[in-house]
């Protein structure tokens, strides 16, 4: 049993308090203003030993007496003795874990945090930072210098967080850059097809050969107005020429050149007459000319025979008159010289008739021949006449065919060889193809502008997917000083961690922060871990306002708990009590049961 007695400090003239051994809540009630919050100052100023107190008005010196220490206060506060009990005071502050003086819920889970990793007494060290990061090289890239200078641990986590969002914000900023880079790109692609054809050199080829088919349908257009205008001057041609032309016709052509070839036929056979007449005419004179020769040799034979013979008759009459022994024989050769001479003389006679019966057949014939001769020379003239009336009428019958010819070609020109203008919607069509192929190409851009946005877009999306990994991890590592953090916590509390700086636990509603239980959840949490702390018999000062925002139900469960570990909580409520009375927290029989079920 530890009794505390405090004389003449602050408001109270002397008050007693007996601290229960097997612990509980003891209750100091009073009315305001009468010395409920000095006294639990006092014994917390006890506890720590830190920190002066005041006299009572009108009074020279104050005292306490308690825990094994005496505090004499005058002008100055001095403590003696030795503390006996285990306190929190400098280790954990459970009003702080409970409810923090702060109304924002992070900044009041911060208190908390730094509260339970003030127990740990771990020194700030960024070394229990670098797992959260690849290599302890990235950490040094990623954290400041302030960070690593900070002079508790919680600030470090803290400041270790907020660089590594502030690298993860960067880099979601490049993220969100990319992702509208990626949609921009996207939007420059929507509502393109991005399936037509898109290959240059085919497009090209297509519009070539549409311009191609245009060209060729704007020469026919072309040859059609060139040949129109030669329609016209053939057309003027023919006119001229039909009214120029003076030459027969064909037909009569044809009838003029049939007469001549009549006439010239007529014409030509006396000459082939008189031709033969005179070939034959000149073979009679030819024979008779050999004939002629034949007997002049034979008259010349003769002639010489003949003086062969009178020579004979003068050798042998000679021969008679010189020898007359040979006369008989001269006689028989004088008879037979004398018949030869006669037949030779008859043969000489008729050969120089026949000779002059030749002279006059050839005189005839060459007479006659030459009456050929001249026959035949006039023969020839008309034939030759009738052959250029034949050549004339040929020429007038080939002048009039080619005359006909002339005007049939004109007219096959003026009625067939004119082209074939092509028919306007040829050309129209010819026209939109070549449009149709210039809208495919710009399509066919557009779908290759396209499809390099999307290429774009799929670049930005994997940028983005790699902003995101690294943002993540960023996020995730900024997250992980937390676990530093939940480590330590670990350390005094199985239930209790750091999750996005702040304090949470397993409940049956899932993760819930520990700034949502209930007053009661939350000291009974916060007095398990001062109690770990105290170890039995251990003592806590409560603020006044802590216990008096416990309802019924909470306080018996603070009760309970405190009393199971054996712990003494000093604290106060107002009551109308004039004097201040020490009391020990009794749940009723109700708020027991209630508890209890």
């Amino acid at each position: 049993m530890q009794t505390l007695e405090i004389t003449n400090i602050g408001p109270v003239p002397n008050f007693k308090l007996t601290v229960p051994d097997d612990g509980g809540v003891v209750v100091l009630r009073a009315r305001n203003g009468r010395g409920k919050t000095k006294t639990l100052e006092t014994y917390e100023k006890a506890i720590s030993g830190r920190g002066s107190l005041d006299v009572r008005d009108g009074q020279v010196a104050g005292e306490f007496n308690g825990f094994g220490v005496s505090i004499n206060v005058t002008s100055r506060t001095t403590r003696s003795g030795e503390l006996e009990v285990e306190s929190l005071e400098g280790k954990f502050s459970v009003a702080t874990l409970v409810e923090p003086p702060v109304k924002d819920p992070e900044a009041a889970d911060i208190r908390r945090i730094k509260a339970l990793v003030q127990l740990s007494n771990v020194l700030p060290s960024a070394e229990l930072f670098h797992s959260i990061v690849s290599s302890k090289e990235e950490f040094a890239q990623l954290v400041g210098s302030s960070a690593l200078e900070a002079k508790d641990l919680v600030t470090m986590a803290e400041l270790i967080k907020r660089d590594l969002q502030v690298v993860a914000r960067e880099v979601e900023k490049q993220l969100r850059t990319a992702e509208t880079n990626a949609r921009a790109a996207r939007a420059a692609a929507e509502g393109i097809d991005i399936n037509v054809e898109t290959d240059a050199a085919t497009l090209q080829e297509a519009l070539n050969a549409a311009i191609r088919h245009e060209e060729r349908l704007n020469a026919q257009r072309s040859e059609a107005v060139r040949g129109r205008e030669l329609f016209d001057a053939a057309t003027l041609q023919l006119q001229r020429a039909e009214a120029e032309y003076n030459g027969p016709t064909i037909a009569a052509a044809i009838a003029a050149e049939d007469l001549a070839k009549t006439a010239q036929v007529a014409a030509e056979e006396p000459v082939r007459v008189l031709s033969e007449q005179v070939r034959t005419a000149k073979h009679v004179a030819e024979l008779a000319g050999q004939k002629l020769s034949s007997c002049s040799t034979a008259a010349r034979q003769a002639r010489a025979e003949e003086g062969k013979a009178k020579a004979a008759v003068s050798d042998a009459a000679a021969t008679v008159r010189s020898l007359e022994e040979q006369l008989r024989l001269a006689r028989q050769h004088l008879s037979t010289a004398e018949d030869q001479f006669k037949q030779w003389t008859s043969k000489a006679a008729e050969a120089s008739q026949s000779e002059i019966a030749a002279k006059d057949a050839a005189t005839e014939t060459s007479a006659t021949a030459n009456q050929l001769e001249v026959q035949l020379q006039g023969a020839k003239q008309a034939n030759e006449l009738a052959c250029q009336a034949l050549a004339n009428c040929s020429a007038a019958r080939k002048t009039a065919e080619q005359h006909d010819a002339a005007m049939a070609k004109w007219r096959q020109q003026l009625e067939s060889a004119v082209p074939v203008e092509p028919a306007p919607e040829l050309l129209t069509e010819a026209a939109a193809a070549i449009k149709r192929c210039h809208e495919v190409n710009d399509l066919a851009g557009r779908a290759r502008r396209a499809n390099e946005q999307l290429e774009n877009a799929r670049r930005f999306d994997e940028v983005a997917k790699q902003r995101q990994k690294r943002a993540d991890s960023l996020r995730n590592s900024a997250d992980r000083t937390d676990n530093v953090l939940s480590e330590i916590v670990s350390q005094f509390s199985n239930v209790l961690r750091v999750e996005a700086g702040r304090l949470v636990l397993d409940t049956d509603r899932g993760v819930t922060k520990f700034g949502d239980l209930s007053q009661g959840e939350r000291w009974k949490i916060a007095l398990d871990i001062a109690a770990d702390v105290l170890g039995e018999r251990g003592v806590m000062v409560i603020p006044q306002e802590a216990w008096e925002s416990l309802d019924p139900t909470n306080r018996t469960l603070v009760r309970n708990h405190v009393k199971r570990r054996r712990i003494t909580i000093l604290t106060a409520e107002a009551s109308d009590d004039e004097e201040i009375v020490a009391e020990e927290f009794v749940p009723t029989v109700n708020q027991a049961r209630s508890i209890a079920n």
